[in-house]
């Protein structure tokens, strides 16, 4: 990777993310880049202090806070299986709606209606758990060795658009 990669994919992002705003046009939608903007501004682009700037001793190693990137791996790995659980929630609605319109019954509509109901609890679950890692993958110390002046690099660009919406995270280490 060239060393003006990391700048290149930031312009790249941001770029993205001002023809999706200019794409929605919404005020509400504008006000949240802004605070995603500002949030990556004061935590993720912050400057960590000169090594050995720290006064009598400092030994010129940092401290980068952080979370291990084993919390990023556990909420990856619970939105993806909530995915799979949620895909085949929908597909068996699918077949108890195609059993209703054969034999439409209470009993079988009532069946239809509980698993519509598991459907969308499954949903929103891997939504809020999809989201939660996202925030947890901003908060993570990429670099890994705790105690060493590492040139780390967390990157985060979102991209809404009128019918869909994604968040892309990179890092270096």
């Amino acid at each position: 990777m060239s060393p003006d990669a990391p700048a290149r994919i930031r312009a790249l992002a941001a770029q993205t993310w001002a023809d999706a705003i200019g794409d929605v046009g919404d005020a509400r939608m504008a006000q949240f880049a802004k605070t995603l903007a500002d949030l990556k501004r004061n935590l993720i682009d912050a400057e960590p202090a000169a090594a050995g700037a720290g006064g009598p001793g400092d030994t010129g190693t940092t401290h980068k806070p952080g979370l291990s990137p084993w919390f990023f791996v556990g909420g990856a790995i619970a939105t993806a299986g909530l995915g799979a659980a949620t895909i085949w929630s929908g597909l068996d609605v699918l077949s108890a709606h195609d059993e209703y319109k054969k034999n439409p019954t209470s009993e079988a509509y009532n069946d239809g209606r509980s698993k519509e109901l598991r459907t969308n609890v499954l949903i929103g679950a891997t939504s809020v758990v999809g989201a939660a890692t996202a925030v947890i993958a901003i908060f993570t110390d990429w670099g890994g060795k705790h105690g060493e002046t590492a040139q780390t690099g967390i990157h985060a660009t979102a991209c809404v658009t009128g019918s869909s919406a994604a968040i892309v995270v990179g890092g270096a280490y």
